[in-house]
C-alpha cells in the first residue's frame, strides 16, 4: 500500500499494524506534522517526494490512498495519473476525507470563507495556498475516466443530529456543505 500526503504517518501506522505492507510519501518531513516525526520509529518505508513525481516503479502497489490529501494539490489530475501509473493491473486508488462539492462555486466559497477566518483571526492577507483546496464530483468522475477507471464515492452518514448540524450550517454559511467520504477508483 502506498500512503500518499501520509503526513506524519499516523494511517501508514495503523495499517502496518495491522499486517500491510505499507509505504508512507510526504514531501513535507518536519519533525512535528511531517515525516520527520516517525523517522526511526516506523516500520515501513518513510519516503519524501511530491504528489506528482512518485520514485516508484510502475505497476509495483496494489493500492495507493489519499487520506485528506488530495485537495493540497494544485494540480489533481496529474496526482491522480502518478498515482495510477505505481498501481498493479486491477489495483485500487482511494482518496478519502477530502471536501467534495458538487458545484465548484461552493468550494470556492468555502476556500473563501477560510481566507477571511485566516485574515480576521490571524492577520494572515495572502496565506500560501499549495492546493485548489477541495474537489468536485465532477473532477473525480473525470479523473476515473482519464486512468481507465470506474469509480465510485461512498458518502460519510453520521447520526440524525449530524446531518441537522450539517443543514443548519449549509443555511449559516450560505452554501452547500462539503461531503466527506472515501472515494474508490478501481
Amino acid at each position: 500500500m502506498l500512503d500518499v500526503g501520509a503526513g506524519n504517518g499516523w494511517l501508514s501506522s495503523r495499517l502496518s499494524e495491522l499486517g500491510h505492507d505499507t509505504v508512507a510519501v510526504d514531501l513535507d518531513d518536519d519533525p512535528g506534522d511531517g515525516l520527520g516525526a516517525g523517522a526511526g520509529r516506523k516500520p515501513f518505508p518513510l519516503v519524501q517526494a511530491d504528489f506528482d513525481a512518485l520514485p516508484f516503479a510502475p505497476d509495483q502497489f496494489d493500492l495507493v490512498l489519499m487520506n485528506a490529501s488530495l485537495h493540497y494539490s494544485p494540480d489533481p489530475d496529474r496526482t491522480v495519473e502518478a498515482a495510477a501509473r505505481v498501481l498493479r493491473p486491477g489495483g485500487t486508488l482511494m482518496v478519502m476525507d477530502s471536501p467534495v462539492f458538487e458545484d465548484p462555486a461552493d468550494g470556492e466559497a468555502m476556500v473563501a470563507q477560510q481566507l477571511e477566518a485566516l485574515s480576521s483571526s490571524y492577520s494572515i492577507e495572502q496565506p500560501i495556498r499549495p492546493g485548489v483546496g477541495f474537489l468536485t464530483f465532477g473532477g473525480l468522475q473525470r479523473m476515473a475516466s482519464r486512468i481507465g477507471r470506474g469509480a465510485r464515492f461512498f458518502a460519510s452518514h453520521g447520526p440524525i443530529l449530524w446531518r441537522l448540524r450539517r443543514t443548519w450550517s449549509a443555511r449559516q454559511l450560505g452554501r452547500a456543505p462539503a461531503a466527506f467520504g472515501v472515494w474508490v477508483a478501481r
